[in-house]
This record gives structure tokens, C-alpha cells and sequence, in this order.
């Protein structure tokens, strides 16, 4: 429910104050600071497992900790493909509307933006 009213104010206000173009630069802006946010926490993320994977070597003094982790890792994926994606995994466009929009409006997007 806040949600939604935070969604009409927005809409409100780029309807009153700001034309099409101008919020097409601004949204742009807003994505390019997340996608680099998000890349700088994956780097750290992958550099704190290196770590971790270093450390847990080091005490263990044997090999076993790599089918560890590789089987901790394709588990996690298989994990987050079911809850997150819902068991389906598509590539391109189709795939990343149909997750974002589940009402079955992502085709008329896609059918949209490739024309």
C-alpha cells in the first residue's frame, strides 16, 4: 500500500514537472548508480569469499574444501533459480519481464521494445 502511493506520487510528478525525455536521462542516471553499486558490492562479495576459501584451505590443510565449495555453490544457485525465479530460467528480455512483470505483460513489452 505505500508502495503503491510512493508509485502515483512519482507518476504524479514526472506527469506535472518533467517531460519524457528528461526522465528517460534521469532514470538512466538512477540505473547506471545501481548497476555500479552493484557491481562494487558483487567485487567485494567475491573478494570476501576468496578470503574465506584462503582461510578455511589454511586450516584444513587438504583439498576437500574445494568440492565443498563447489557443490555449496551449485546448490545456492539451485536454490535461488526455484525460490527466486520460481523454477523457471529464461535468457534475454522474455526472461528478466516475465520475472519483473508475472501478469503476462512482458510479451507486449518485448514486442515493444523490438519494434
Amino acid at each position: 500500500m505505500v508502495l503503491d502511493q510512493i508509485t502515483n506520487r512519482l507518476r504524479y510528478l514526472k506527469q506535472k514537472y518533467i517531460g519524457n525525455n528528461t526522465y528517460m536521462v534521469l532514470a538512466s542516471i538512477f540505473v547506471g548508480i545501481l548497476s555500479g553499486l552493484a557491481a562494487v558490492l558483487l567485487k567485494h562479495f567475491v573478494r570476501f569469499t576468496h578470503h574465506l576459501s584462503d582461510l578455511l584451505l589454511s586450516l584444513s590443510h587438504t583439498t576437500l574444501i574445494y568440492i565443498v565449495s563447489s557443490l555449496a555453490g551449485i546448490l545456492l544457485t539451485l536454490l535461488i533459480i526455484k525460490l527466486l525465479f520460481k523454477g523457471k530460467f529464461e535468457k534475454g528480455l522474455v526472461g528478466i519481464f516475465s520475472t519483473i512483470f508475472p501478469l503476462g505483460i512482458s510479451r507486449n513489452l518485448c514486442l515493444k521494445a523490438n519494434s
